[in-house]
């Protein structure tokens, strides 16, 4: 048996026990592994409205899954550093600082295995912080994880670059939160909306692509997705909403009514050339959580 198949077997032990409240803190690798899987997963998953699937790209010129997989792999050695960092560094402010400049080298790494597209970039923010976070808690429980996340993400990062993104000129011209401010307030879509719609579509029996789309659906529902208003203002962002409104009404995807209402959504979203990215990495956020506490299958 090789040793990367041994460290899977113990990784699915240490969930185990931690649903039996043993106090397990997972290692930096078993982090990073837990956080890439989170993207590829979140990648792979189809069919997604006007995001890059299995289908196609979606709505982007400069996306497509193969990109998107070569991103994922290559942010591994940058989410196991951020964890091996929090393990030792006991002041936040600092482990912040870190962080941020971590995060950068991340991104240059995103840039360079995509040819210079953002696959990632709010995924590595979001990820980044849970990474730090988990790896800071004695057990792997995701309201605590975010808690910790929102702390560190509402410290300041006296080294970070000040010239603004697409989010942050969205969220000064609508109003919107965005990553920063999902992070900030401790992932409420995620914990309140991604985990419950997840779990609950799993108790009805739907199969595991179902419940995920599910969990993406409910997120679109009620997000202020700035990625939506950066490509579509108020319009695409309406569109998005009562659209995946429809799909949960029509009894979720995994329903033949609803799976018709989010073929209709597409193609609602592709005709404005509007993408739900901010969805998007919030159901990797969620997926995250979900895989530390045990629930994704094939940990």
């Amino acid at each position: 048996m090789t040793q990367l198949a041994n460290r899977r077997i113990n990784w699915r032990q240490s969930v185990r026990s931690a649903r039996d409240g043993m106090p397990i803190r997972p290692t930096p690798l078993e982090l990073s592994t837990a956080a890439v899987a989170a993207l590829l997963d979140e990648a792979e998953l189809t069919p997604k409205p006007a995001l890059v699937d299995r289908r196609g790209n979606g709505a982007h010129y400069d996306l497509d899954l193969a990109r998107l997989r070569r991103s994922a792999h290559s942010l591994r050695d940058g989410f196991a550093d951020i964890a091996r960092t929090a393990a030792v560094e006991k002041s936040l402010p600092r482990l912040r600082e870190q962080i941020g400049r971590i995060g950068r080298d991340m991104e240059q790494s995103m840039l360079a295995a995509t040819d210079g597209s953002n696959a990632h970039r709010g995924a590595i923010w979001a990820l980044g912080l849970l990474v730090a976070a988990a790896q800071s808690r004695s057990r792997p429980n995701a309201v605590r994880i975010a808690a910790t996340a929102a702390a560190l993400a509402r410290l300041p990062d006296r080294f970070a670059p000040r010239p603004l993104s697409n989010g942050e000129r969205v969220r000064l011209r609508f109003g919107a939160t965005g990553a920063r401010g999902q992070a900030q307030a401790g992932f409420p879509h995620a914990i309140e909306i991604g985990l419950p719609t997840l779990r609950a579509a799993r108790d009805r029996g739907a199969p595991e692509d179902c419940a995920r789309l599910d969990a993406l659906m409910a997120i679109m529902a009620s997000l202020g997705d700035t990625c939506l208003l950066h490509r579509g203002g108020i319009h695409a962002l309406e569109t998005a909403k009562a659209g995946a409104r429809a799909v949960l009404a029509a009894g979720g995807t995994s329903a033949p009514a609803g799976l018709r209402q989010l073929h209709c959504l597409h193609d609602e979203l592709m005709a404005l050339w509007a993408s739900p990215g901010g969805s998007a990495d919030l159901l990797a956020v969620t997926l995250f959580l979900d895989r530390l506490e045990g629930g994704s299958p094939g940990i």
